[in-house]
């Protein structure tokens, strides 16, 4: 039996949403194809639209600008019913927004595993796997299509590195991973039913009649991801890092000629390094307090060496490691900036003193 999974998500906003949502269907391809051609035909049934997309229903806009609360309702109503009528499996992964408190876009920016995103897909697919692997025997694999997004890509490449790495034994099930276009995918689409559903309950502990039919007929496993607890703290060391980086970068900058807001005396560059290198070493004091807790942290190791599949004395080396060499900053070209500085500031005052050959010849005349 081949199976897949197609995923989408929802909840995307922390200032209106309390997690994020991972919402999907497993199934056959068989059963997920006959399901699709379904759903196909109630879309084109009248009132007929070209697609469902879960935020247009409730919003009224797009494929939904012609219809009203109850017509729109119905519309939905109607596609999850197309559901029930296939063994579909849902899943729901939720990842709390209270993890990400102390999250700076800027300071992570790239950072595989600093976005809420990361850690529902994750969760999802481990979820899936794992309970095909429990409920399934053989070695038949999960395919998984997820709707298009940017962080995708990276995610598609960890869930790739760890599949085919025989250290992470609980992806022994896990098959190819892809994008998928949600417009013109009908399995994305019930998907996004799902995930939207699933974000109006968390929110609103209202459930809908959509979400009863689906959690009745088809059900729905609930995989609530868990990063380790000292997540928050290691997002709040971060954007310390991201401001120290920034202010060194803006000391260099302040200390060419062509600065518009170049340092107007000595005093003042010391100030400002001053101030810098007490930043920096409060990072550091920080930074060394939480390497202290990760490593007597039992259910951090424990994270380490279940699901990343690392050695805690390597990891803990490389980890150390790489943070203080982004947190470096070049004391030698501070130090030669501020030397040139200097400087430059005595040969203007030796030159203001200095008197020129036409305050001689005034001299004279006199």
């Amino acid at each position: 039996m081949v199976l897949r999974a197609f995923f989408d998500e929802s909840g995307l906003d922390p200032t209106r949403n309390k997690s994020l949502i991972m919402g999907g269907f497993l199934g056959s391809v068989e059963e997920l194809e006959r399901a699709s051609t379904a759903w196909d035909e109630c879309l084109h049934s009248a009132p007929s639209i070209e697609y469902f997309k879960y935020s247009e229903c409730k919003s009224l806009d797009e494929q939904f600008l012609k219809f009203n609360r109850d017509t729109a309702d119905a519309k939905e109503l109607a596609l999850a019913k197309i559901i029930n009528n296939f063994k579909l499996l849902g899943f729901c992964a939720t990842v709390s927004y209270t993890w990400f408190v102390h999250r700076d876009a800027k300071a992570s920016k790239g950072m595989q595993g600093s976005r809420p995103y990361d850690w529902g897909f994750g969760a999802a697919t481990s979820g899936v796997v794992q309970w095909v692997d429990a409920k399934f025997s053989g070695d038949d694999k999960v395919d998984f299509i997820f709707d298009d997004r940017p962080e995708l890509e990276s995610c598609i490449e960890v869930y790739n590195l760890a599949r085919n790495n025989p250290l992470f034994g609980f992806m022994k099930r896990a098959g190819v991973c892809v994008p998928g276009e949600d417009k013109t995918t009908p399995a994305l689409q019930m998907a996004d039913l799902l995930a939207g559903e699933c974000c109006s309950y968390v929110d609103t502990k209202v459930k809908s009649d959509s979400f009863l039919l689906i959690r009745d007929i088809n059900k729905i496993v609930h995989v609530p991801c868990k990063p380790p607890r000292q997540m928050p703290n290691t997002l709040r060391l971060q954007a310390m890092l991201k401001a120290v980086q920034s202010e060194a970068s803006d000391f260099l900058r302040r200390t060419k000629k062509q600065s518009p807001d170049r340092f107007a005396s000595v005093d003042e560059v010391d100030n400002y390094l001053t101030d810098l290198a007490q930043n920096e070493a409060d990072f550091q004091t920080e930074w060394q307090k939480h390497l202290v807790s990760l490593s007597t942290d039992g259910d951090f190791q424990d994270f380490l060496t279940k699901h990343l599949a690392m050695k805690k004395e390597d990891e803990f080396t490389n980890f150390d490691r790489t943070m203080r060499d982004l947190i470096k900053v070049s004391h030698d070209e501070l130090k030669a900036a501020i030397d040139a500085e200097k400087v430059a500031k005595q040969k203007k005052k030796r030159r203001a003193k200095k008197p020129s050959a036409s305050d001689h010849v005034d001299g004279e005349n006199d």
